[in-house]
């Protein structure tokens, strides 16, 4: 096994966890009364950003902007993909922990 092959296999499990979850949580009701109106709410905010141009762009720095940006980056979260499963397997083959941290 290489480690694309390894990053593959655990972002599918990784995907089919969250999926389970999202179905089990999220029923017809929720996407009637929550989603559907905040996509109709985001299309309309959508069409006028393209019918006017906003007033906030102006107030918004360059120090502002790259303070947005590292906290979004900051906020975000890195997948390693390491189990404790894998480990014992994985400390023997330490070019495929290696490759998997490429990806």
């Amino acid at each position: 096994m290489k480690g694309l092959q390894l990053f593959r296999n655990k972002l599918s499990q990784h995907f089919r966890f969250y999926k389970r979850i999202k179905r089990l949580t999220i029923d017809w009701t929720v996407w009637i009364y929550v989603f559907i109106p905040f996509a109709l709410m985001g299309a309309s905010f959508y069409a006028d950003l393209w019918l006017q141009i906003p007033g906030w762009p102006n107030y918004v720095t360059v120090d502002t902007l790259i303070l947005i940006i590292i906290l979004v980056i900051l906020a975000g979260s890195h997948y390693a993909f390491l189990h404790h499963a894998d480990l014992l397997y994985l400390w023997q083959k330490t070019n495929l922990i290696k490759s998997l941290n490429q990806f």
